[in-house]
């Protein structure tokens, strides 16, 4: 394939290739979400045989071809999502399903997706539903060797009919025998922010020997002595939790 056009160049042609690979020179690779709430699979608001999927981004890297290993694609779903006719369990039988993001580029070498009409005749191209979907791969631990179950991803998929598909998983689906409704219970949230970010913040505070903190009340919680001081001012301090934080670890060091 030789070079591609480097981004940018005046009056050069840049292919939908090239972007794909820049943007994951951005992201680094892998698959996932952008931020922890986008794309969660949850059951419909009336439990039944479907669910729906929030609005949300994320990245999802090829898994088309080996030379496609650098590209990634960036799907954007700006409603909700219901999904609905979902089979159900047979008596007697129980089964995992895989859900995901599936990317369904007709320029994709090894899975085969249909061209959109004519962009100059139709919109089709101009519709990004013609270029995703969410898919769910019914019983998916069959689809791997015995010791690599549960699925917990796509990628895990290497044979078959998904051998080459890129997406990015949402979640996993565990039916009880016998059942055709989705409840919230039986979906397995299997999401992954792509590019997860975290802020370390320290607070020190430290006494001498001539001020000592001393405590003299060991009884249980609630009760108990208050350290460090909190009268004092150097040890009272407030700590910032950015918007997009969805836990915090403390961790408390003595010594001396």
């Amino acid at each position: 394939m030789g070079f591609l056009v480097p981004w940018v160049v005046e009056n050069s042609e840049h292919s939908a290739r090239l972007f794909r690979r820049a943007f994951q020179q951005f992201v680094g690779e892998g698959s996932g979400i952008a931020r922890p709430a986008d794309l969660k699979v949850q059951a419909l608001s009336t439990p039944a045989a479907g669910f729906r999927v929030a609005p949300g981004s994320g990245m999802a890297q090829s898994r088309d071809t080996a030379g496609s290993a650098r590209e990634t694609y960036g799907p954007v779903n700006d409603v909700q999502i219901t999904v609905s006719d979902v089979p159900g369990t047979g008596s007697g039988q129980s089964r995992r399903d895989l859900v995901f993001l599936e990317i369904t580029d007709p320029e994709m070498e090894s899975v085969t997706y249909p061209e959109p009409g004519d962009p100059e005749y139709t919109g089709a191209w101009l519709q990004g539903d013609t270029f995703c979907r969410i898919t769910v791969i019914p019983n998916v631990d069959s689809l791997v060797p015995a010791a690599q179950r549960p699925v917990t991803s796509l990628d895990q998929i290497t044979t078959g009919a998904f051998a080459n598909v890129t997406g990015i998983t949402l979640a996993a689906i565990n039916y009880p025998p016998s059942t055709a409704t989705i409840t919230n219970a039986m979906i397995e949230d299997l999401r992954e922010v792509q590019s997860p970010r975290e802020k370390t913040v320290v607070r020190a505070f430290g006494v001498s020997g001539a001020e000592p903190e001393r405590l003299t009340d060991n009884t249980i919680y609630p009760g108990g002595a208050t350290w460090p001081d909190a009268t004092r001012a150097e040890a009272n301090f407030g700590i910032e939790v950015p918007s997009w934080a969805t836990q915090a670890l403390i961790i408390m060091a003595v010594s001396g």
